[in-house]
Order: C-alpha cells, then sequence, then structure tokens
C-alpha cells in the first residue's frame, strides 16, 4: 500500500524561515501604496525574469507567506468558485444539515446541479459578513 501525500502539506522549518523573511519584505513594500509592483525571479540555473504584478497579487503573496511562518497549510480558492454544500458547511464552520437548512430558508442563494445544491462562494462571505454584523 503506498501513502498519498497530505493534500496540503504543513511548511518545514526551512519554509517557515525563508516565509518570514519573504512576509518581511512584502510588508515593507507594501507600505508605498503602489497600484501594481515589479518584482524579478531567478530559477536554479540563473536565469531572471521581470514581472509586474498589480498590487492585489503581492498582498495575497505577504498573507499567504505570513501563514507559512506561522506554520500553516494554505488553499487558495477563486470567489468566482461554487462550492458542495459540505465545503460551504465547513467554510462557514457549520454541519452540512443546518447549512441545508439555512440554503432551504433563503438565507444563503444556492443553485442545483441536477440533485446537488451548490453555493457561489461569494455567497458564503456575504453571509459570513452578514451573521457578524448581526
Amino acid at each position: 500500500m503506498v501513502a498519498k501525500a497530505p493534500v496540503h502539506p504543513l511548511p518545514s522549518a526551512e519554509d517557515i524561515a525563508l516565509a518570514r523573511k519573504g512576509e518581511a519584505v512584502l510588508s515593507d513594500i507594501l507600505k508605498k501604496e503602489k497600484i501594481s509592483y515589479s518584482i524579478g525571479i531567478s530559477d536554479i540555473e540563473g536565469n531572471s525574469y521581470q514581472i509586474e504584478l498589480p498590487a492585489l497579487a503581492i498582498k495575497l503573496l505577504k498573507n499567504t507567506l505570513e501563514e507559512i511562518s506561522n506554520g500553516n497549510s494554505i488553499s487558495i480558492m477563486a470567489h468566482q468558485s461554487e462550492l458542495t454544500t459540505q465545503e460551504a458547511a465547513d467554510a462557514l464552520n457549520v454541519s452540512r444539515p443546518f447549512l441545508v437548512k439555512l440554503l432551504e430558508q433563503g438565507d444563503i442563494p444556492f443553485h442545483k446541479v441536477g440533485t446537488h445544491r451548490r453555493i457561489k462562494h461569494k455567497d458564503i462571505i456575504d453571509y459570513m459578513e452578514y451573521s457578524d454584523a448581526e
């Protein structure tokens, strides 16, 4: 039997140390509040690449490095993506039956794909913000 690698592996001590350094640099850079930043990347063979990225991407990278420096694994999900009821329940930290009740009451919009309910990630975020405000 072959053991599968974890889907979201935890960072190594070296990953954590590198992430701390990178996060500190990006925190300083982001204080300048530009709309985009040019960054350089070099591979192990010495090839260099210069790319321009929106500030939003640099902020996301900084936040990612911050989480890694805290020893957390990371996964990224686009806001337009759709979630299953179990994924949405996990995001809200509630049971799947409780989530289904919220959906059926109309508290969170959803649609069906065949017999399966699908919820937009944005609608889960909106519900979280609404329930926090309450």
